[in-house]
C-alpha cells in the first residue's frame, strides 16, 4: 500500500473473471478531541456491478490495535451478499523493469527469441526460474540459459513488454457487489490514537474599543494523513466543535473575531492594612458571539472561559498608572458581646475605611476597584455593588471614570470584630 496508511481506497472484482475498477475514497470528516485521539470518516462510491468482489483497501492489521475501533458500514444494505468479512485479496499492480530479469519477468509466458552470448539463439516459450531463462522449444526440449549472458531479447508475438504485472496479498473487507440500485457507497470511520489538539489564544489590541481575538487548534501528532480535508475539533466528546476548512500546519485557526475591548485599571485591595494593593491594567472583552469561548493560554496569561454574553477580564502584569492611599477612621469601640468560639476576648469597632485614588495621566482613567468586604458593610460612598468570587468570598466593587490628575475617594462604613488594643 502506497501514501497514507489510513486514508482508504476501494476496488473491484478479485478474480481473472472481473477487470479490477480502482475507485477513489475520500475523508469526508474527521473529528479531533483535545481529550486525545481523532475520529476519521471516510466514504467511495460504488458503481453499477453485479456479482463482483469488492474490497476496501485498509490498514486492518492496524485498526486491529487497540484504540482504533473500527466501524464499516456498507449501504444500501441491498448492494451486498450480507455481512462484509475480513480477509486477505491480490491487487494486481505494474512493475517496470530496470533490468534485464525484470523485463524477462515482464515477459514470461510469452514466445521470444534469446541470444546466449554471440551466436547462440533459442525460440521458445519464455520462464523464468531464479538465475535462470527456461526456453521451451517447438521440439519440447528445455534449455537452461543464464540471464547473465542473455545478449538479445526478442518477443516474437508481439512488442517487448516493459513492464509486468504482480499480485501483492492486502488485508481487506470483502463483500460480493449483487445489486446496486442507483447511486452507493462505502462508508468507514475509525479512530486515529495518538493525535490531539489544544487550544491557544492570539489577542490584537489596535483600535481603542475592540480587539482581534483569534483562537488556534494547536495540533499534536502526526496530522500528515488529514492535511487539506475540513476538521472539526471538540475539547470533550458531547461539548461543542469548532470547524477548520483544512489542516495545513501546526497550528489552525478556529475563529477570529472583532470583539468588543476595554482598558481599565484593575485594583485589587485585600482587607488587611499591611497587605500591599495589587494595581495593574486590565482588558475587558465582552462575548457578544454565540459561542463560548474556552479556557486557553494567551501568552504568559489563562483566558477565562466565557459564556456567550460573559465579559472576560484579562489582568496583566503592567502597573496601572494610579497612585493609591488607604486609611482607617476608627469612630468607636467596645468589647464584643458575642466572639466565635475558641477565638478568645474581641473588640467591635465601627469604623470607616477610605481608599483615595489619583489618576495620574492626562486623560480620564476607567478603574475597577475590588476591596474584600469586611465582616458587616453599612454604607458605602459612591455607593458599591457586593458581589462574591468563585472562592464564596465578598468584595466591594466600584467602578468608574477617573478624572486626570484629581483624587477621588472611596469610603465605605462598617462594624468588624477585631483584637483589643494591647494595654498602655
Amino acid at each position: 500500500m502506497q501514501g497514507t496508511l489510513f486514508i482508504a481506497a476501494v476496488f473491484l472484482a478479485a478474480s481473472s473473471a472481473f477487470g479490477q475498477i480502482e475507485l477513489t475514497s475520500r475523508v469526508v470528516n474527521v473529528t479531533v478531541f483535545a481529550t486525545g485521539g481523532a475520529r476519521v470518516e471516510t466514504e467511495s462510491a460504488a458503481p453499477a456491478a453485479t456479482g463482483e468482489v469488492c474490497w476496501l483497501n485498509l490498514p486492518l492489521e492496524s485498526l486491529r490495535g487497540p484504540g482504533h475501533d473500527p466501524q464499516i458500514e456498507l449501504s444500501p444494505t441491498t448492494l451486498f451478499d450480507g455481512p462484509a468479512r475480513l480477509g486477505k485479496a491480490a491487487r494486481p499492480h505494474s512493475t517496470f523493469a530496470t533490468d534485464m530479469t525484470g523485463l524477462l519477468a515482464a515477459n514470461t509466458g510469452a514466445l521470444v527469441e534469446v541470444r546466449s552470448g554471440t551466436n547462440e539463439f533459442f525460440k521458445g516459450k519464455l520462464k523464468l526460474s531464479g538465475e535462470l531463462a527456461l526456453i521451451e522449444e517447438a521440439t519440447n526440449r528445455t534449455v537452461a540459459v543464464a540471464v547473465s549472458a542473455i545478449s538479445v531479447l526478442r518477443r516474437l508475438d508481439g512488442t517487448l513488454r516493459t513492464q509486468r504485472e504482480t499480485s501483492e496479498p492486502i488485508p481487506a473487507l470483502l463483500a460480493t457487489c449483487i445489486s446496486t440500485n442507483g447511486a452507493s457507497s462505502v462508508r468507514l470511520s475509525y479512530t486515529l490514537p495518538g493525535l490531539r489538539w489544544s487550544p491557544v489564544y492570539e489577542l490584537a489590541t489596535n483600535a481603542p474599543t475592540t480587539a482581534r481575538l483569534t483562537l488556534l487548534a494547536r495540533l499534536e501528532g502526526d496530522f500528515a494523513a488529514l492535511r487539506a480535508v475540513p476538521v472539526r475539533f471538540v475539547l470533550k466528546p458531547g461539548e461543542p466543535m469548532w470547524e477548520a476548512a483544512e489542516i495545513s500546519g501546526k497550528t489552525t485557526a478556529l475563529f477570529s473575531e472583532d470583539v468588543p475591548c476595554e482598558r481599565l485599571a484593575h485594583v485589587v485591595i485585600l482587607d488587611r492594612l499591611d497587605a500591599p494593593a495589587l494595581v495593574h491594567t486590565a482588558l475587558r472583552l465582552s462575548n457578544r458571539t454565540s459561542r463560548a469561548w474556552p479556557p486557553a493560554p494567551l501568552g504568559t496569561m489563562i483566558f477565562p472561559a466565557t459564556a456567550p454574553g460573559g465579559v472576560a477580564m484579562l489582568v496583566s502584569e503592567e502597573t496601572a498608572p494610579l497612585r493609591l492611599n488607604r486609611r482607617v477612621r476608627e469612630i468607636s469601640r467596645h468589647a464584643a458581646r458575642q466572639t466565635p468560639v475558641g477565638a478568645g476576648p474581641l473588640d467591635e469597632i465601627l469604623a470607616v475605611g477610605m481608599i483615595t485614588l489619583l489618576n495620574e495621566t492626562s486623560a480620564p482613567l476607567r478603574t475597577l476597584v475590588l476591596r474584600a468586604a469586611p465582616d458587616v458593610v453599612e454604607e458605602t460612598a459612591p455607593a458599591a455593588i457586593t458581589e462574591r468570587d468563585a472562592a464564596g468570598a465578598r468584595w466591594l466593587r466600584w467602578e468608574m471614570n477617573l478624572p486626570p490628575r484629581e483624587p477621588v475617594t472611596l469610603e465605605f462604613r462598617y462594624r468588624a470584630l477585631v483584637k483589643p488594643e494591647p494595654a498602655k
